[in-house]
Order: structure tokens, then C-alpha cells, then sequence
């Protein structure tokens, strides 16, 4: 992901106004074949290049790896301490995603009942299962969303 990361804010820049330490270490060298570090390191030299960087993080829970979500929610937390940069993330409640030293302003939004109920209708409408076995389907989702 971080690579990704790293090739979108190459691709922006002119490869002219590349600082010189991604040049010589990119000469030679594939973004995918480098340590998580060196990237970090990378994206932050090219994060200075301009006046305003916003990174969107999705469904951060979803990252399977432990070690890697570890790695990504490090290097998140190391951005919003030594640069200008808004991050957005998304995530279940489950995970802790920023360290307490951090400026981060966390957002609760959870669906609602009745919004759930719409959405499962919708979804189930053209299945003409009999309007009881709807229902029950219906309930029993909704009582095992728990706001997701």
C-alpha cells in the first residue's frame, strides 16, 4: 500500500523536482522490492514537495496481517507528527488506530437500525421469498449488525 502511495507522489511530481535521495535510491532500484522504512522514508521527502497532501485510509480493520497493519498504523502515526498532512481513516471500533501523541479528531458513525432495514430490503426485494421468511430475515440481520 505504502509503495502505491509512493508511486502517486512520483507521478504527480516532476521528476525534476524529486529530492536527490529518492533519485539515488530509486536508480537501480524497484519501489515494491524496498523495506516498509525506506518507503516511509521516501513518501516523507516527496510529502515536502507540496503544499498540501491528503491521505485516505480505508477499512484499515481489514488489513489481515497484524504485522503489516502494525507497520502501516506506524507510519501513520510518525506522518501526523512530522508533517502538515490530514489523514482520513476508516476502521471498525475494534482497532486502535492512533497513538495518544497524535492531533487525530476521531468520528463515531454508526448505521442505524431503520437505515439497515431499507438496505437489506432492497437488497432481498427481487429474491419473492414469502413475506414472513422476509421479515425474519429482515429482523435477524438487523439485530446482528450492531450498528456496522
Amino acid at each position: 500500500m505504502l509503495s502505491a502511495l509512493l508511486k502517486q507522489l512520483l507521478n504527480v511530481l516532476n521528476p525534476q523536482d524529486w529530492p536527490t535521495e529518492i533519485v539515488e535510491r530509486l536508480h537501480g532500484a524497484r519501489v515494491n522490492n524496498m523495506n516498509i522504512e525506506n518507503i516511509s522514508r521516501l513518501i516523507l521527502l516527496c510529502a515536502q514537495r507540496f503544499p498540501k497532501i491528503y491521505l485516505l485510509f480505508d477499512a484499515v480493520d481489514e488489513c489481515e496481517a497484524p504485522n503489516s497493519r502494525w507497520k502501516l498504523l506506524q507510519f501513520i502515526n510518525k506522518v501526523l507528527r512530522e508533517l502538515t498532512i490530514k489523514v482520513y481513516i476508516t476502521s471498525r471500533p475494534c482497532v486502535s488506530l492512533i497513538s495518544n501523541r497524535t492531533r487525530a479528531v476521531v468520528f463515531s458513525v454508526e448505521a442505524q437500525s431503520a437505515d439497515i432495514e431499507i438496505y437489506i430490503r432492497s437488497k432481498i426485494q427481487h429474491q419473492h421469498y414469502a413475506p414472513s421468511l422476509e421479515n425474519e430475515i429482515v429482523a435477524k440481520l438487523v439485530s446482528q449488525a450492531d450498528g456496522m
